[in-house]
């Protein structure tokens, strides 16, 4: 089910998303939704990071290169 929700922008960020979404050939609506999917999607990748980074501590994992050195 589709729910509607009104969100309020200043001029110059309507204009950037208009000016994208006439760019994309795609409704103004399709832009919003898409930039706030990757919005959540980023946050979710923040807290599952978090939740994890005392295990790979743990297993001498410290940073991303010791994660990538790993499954090299």
């Amino acid at each position: 089910m589709r729910n509607i929700i009104s969100i309020s922008l200043d001029e110059d960020l309507k204009k950037k998303v208009d000016k994208l979404a006439k760019s994309k050939n795609v409704k103004r609506s399709n832009i919003v939704k898409d930039a706030l999917l990757k919005y959540l999607f980023i946050e979710e990748m923040k807290n599952s990071r978090k939740e994890l980074r005392p295990y790979a501590e743990k297993a001498g994992m410290f940073s991303e290169e010791d994660i990538f050195e790993l499954i090299s």
